[in-house]
């Protein structure tokens, strides 16, 4: 009579397990989907930021510009068509 309760009492623990991993589970496409979206509103951020940087011309900017590494990351030329694109390519 004993181990027929303990049974019971473990069917009703997996029971229970198994409810809380599919909430879990549930749960896991809900967080994919905000992390998909946090990359994708950080890069347009980012992408908005470096193109209003363009604007600012200190000296240390100009320097960093003058290599063809820095014409590439930071750009030189202010555009609002470039901003079109980015939400684009956010969406």
């Amino acid at each position: 009579m004993i181990m027929h309760e303990c049974i019971k009492d473990f069917d009703k623990g997996l029971k229970v397990e198994a409810g809380i991993f599919d909430k879990i589970y549930e749960t896991e496409d809900w967080r994919e989907r905000v992390s998909a979206f946090w990359v994708a509103s950080s890069v347009l951020g980012i992408t908005c930021f470096l193109e209003f940087l363009q604007l600012w011309h200190p000296p240390f900017l100009e320097s960093i510009r003058s290599t063809f590494i820095g014409s590439v990351l930071i750009g030189t030329t202010f555009t609002w068509w470039d901003f079109p694109h980015y939400a684009l390519v956010a969406l």
